[in-house]
C-alpha cells in the first residue's frame, strides 16, 4: 500500500510516459481507416490517463498535440484537414479528432476490403463452340 501511495505522489514519470507515447505514435503512410482509428484511440487513451493525473488540456497543449499529430497522419488527410478549415483561428484538438473520425467513415465507404475486391473477377463463359469468351 505504501508503494502505491509513493507512486501516486510521484506523477512526473507517469506524465512523461503518456506524453512520450503520444509523441511516438507511428506515422501513417496510407489512407487506412483502421490505422487512423487506432491512432485516435491511442491519443484518447493517453489524454484520459493524463486527465486522471489532473493534467487538463488547454489551448496551448491542444495546439502542440494537434501539430505533432497532424504530421502522423497520411498526406491526403493532412491536406483535406487544412482545406476544411473555415477560419484563420487555430483549430482545437477535438476538431482534428472529429475530422479524423469523419475521414475514417469516408474511407470505409470508398475502400473495399481485399476479399471483396478479389470477388469482382470477371467470370469466363463457355460458348457453343467450346471456346472461352472473356
Amino acid at each position: 500500500m505504501k508503494a502505491l501511495e509513493v507512486l501516486n505522489e510521484n506523477t512526473r514519470p507517469l506524465v512523461d510516459i503518456q506524453i512520450a507515447e503520444i509523441i511516438s505514435i507511428n506515422k501513417l503512410n496510407s489512407e487506412n481507416p483502421s490505422q487512423i482509428r487506432s491512432t485516435i484511440d491511442k491519443v484518447r487513451n493517453h489524454l484520459r490517463s493524463l486527465k486522471n493525473l489532473n493534467f487538463e488540456l488547454n489551448p496551448l497543449s491542444d495546439a502542440i498535440i494537434l501539430h505533432a499529430l497532424s504530421y502522423k497522419v497520411d498526406k491526403e488527410s493532412q491536406r483535406l484537414f487544412h482545406l476544411n478549415l473555415t477560419t484563420t483561428k487555430v483549430p482545437s484538438l477535438d476538431e482534428f479528432i472529429s475530422f479524423l473520425e469523419l475521414r475514417c467513415i469516408q474511407l470505409e465507404a470508398v475502400i473495399k476490403p481485399p476479399e471483396i475486391v478479389a470477388k469482382n473477377v470477371p467470370i469466363k463463359h463457355k460458348t457453343t463452340s467450346g471456346l472461352i469468351n472473356l
